[in-house]
């Protein structure tokens, strides 16, 4: 498969709850086992598990029933409809600040256009292209999806831009697209899952770290 495991399952979640809202449901119930036979994969009930529970909202959506290691064929879940809105969405066009001492702390999501702003310029279904300055970049969605459960899964240790570098060496190394780390960083803040700290220098790296929530 091309892509990741987690984005397959993320998205057939994705459109099975927006086809349950278009008809006017009250709430759908998803069921891992008949997920993970649906989407005729071998092996991958944990992928499709954690899948499940990252869909979910708190206070909102209820786990029926779960296995003892709450990875199995029986995870259930019962997901409200409709679904709340989550946050700014990526657009094209959208407008980043870039992150630095200054623009830590304020709301890096602005309308505001020049040198110091990364744009948005183009999405398909696997890349997002960038302007930064005079640059146009681009990166996978499939890199940005590895390097965020990379985060997510160090909790509140976080992980630093150097971090990112070493790991994912092909997107993120000075060599490759060392913007795409702050990139990803700024994607992240504007959707509410990480907090950014750090100053961006030698020593004192930009870090984000997981904001607690229903994955």
């Amino acid at each position: 498969m091309n892509k990741a495991i987690g984005i397959i399952v993320d998205e057939y979640i994705a459109s099975r709850l927006d086809e349950a809202e278009k008809l006017g449901w009250s709430h759908l119930i998803l069921r891992s086992g008949l997920l993970h036979k649906v989407l005729e994969f071998k092996s991958r009930l944990p992928s499709c598990c954690q899948a499940m529970r990252r869909a979910m909202v708190d206070d909102r959506d209820t786990v029926l029933d779960a296995p003892p290691s709450g990875y199995g064929a029986t995870l259930t879940i019962l997901y409200q409809l409709p679904r709340p809105q989550t946050g700014p969405s990526v657009a094209v066009g959208t407008l980043f600040e870039r992150i630095n001492r200054a623009t830590l702390g304020r709301e890096l999501l602005t309308n505001l256009d020049g040198d110091s702003f990364t744009k948005v310029l183009s999405l398909t279904s696997s890349t997002i292209k960038y302007q930064r300055g005079k640059s146009v970049l681009s990166v996978k969605f499939e890199a940005l999806y590895n390097a965020f459960e990379f985060i997510r899964r160090r909790g509140s240790s976080g992980v630093t831009t150097n971090e990112l570098r070493l790991t994912f060496p092909e997107t993120f190394s000075q060599r490759a697209r060392p913007c795409n780390c702050t990139f990803l960083f700024q994607l992240l803040r504007v959707a509410g899952l990480v907090a950014v700290s750090g100053e961006g220098k030698r020593g004192n790296p930009f870090k984000a770290t997981i904001i607690p929530q229903s994955f």
